[in-house]
């Protein structure tokens, strides 16, 4: 029996049906974000050490270089000038 107000009189305001929590009945959305978060934190790692990796890696690369560049530099025949053109033998052909 309901009144014309629209509440449930013998009831006093509790509900007949069974009250769960809102984890149970919401258990799947919970577990789909935890898994996605779990995923997306995996994914944010990856990359960020993946980025780590290749600033490393530049890093020495550009130390190579530069090492390079001061043994070049370093040498006596540095004042050694190469031509650009390749000379052409006067064989007569």
């Amino acid at each position: 029996t309901i009144e014309a107000t629209g509440f449930d009189a013998g009831s006093n305001g509790s509900s007949n049906d069974n009250q769960e929590s809102w984890l149970k009945h919401n258990n799947r959305y919970v577990f789909v974000i935890i898994i996605c978060l779990f995923v997306f934190g995996l994914l944010l790692w990856y990359v960020i050490r993946s980025v780590r990796g290749m600033r490393t890696r530049l890093q020495n690369e550009n130390n190579n270089h530069a090492l390079m560049m001061q043994q070049v530099n370093g040498r006596s025949d540095h004042h050694r000038v190469i031509p650009e053109s390749v000379p052409i033998p006067m064989d007569g052909y």
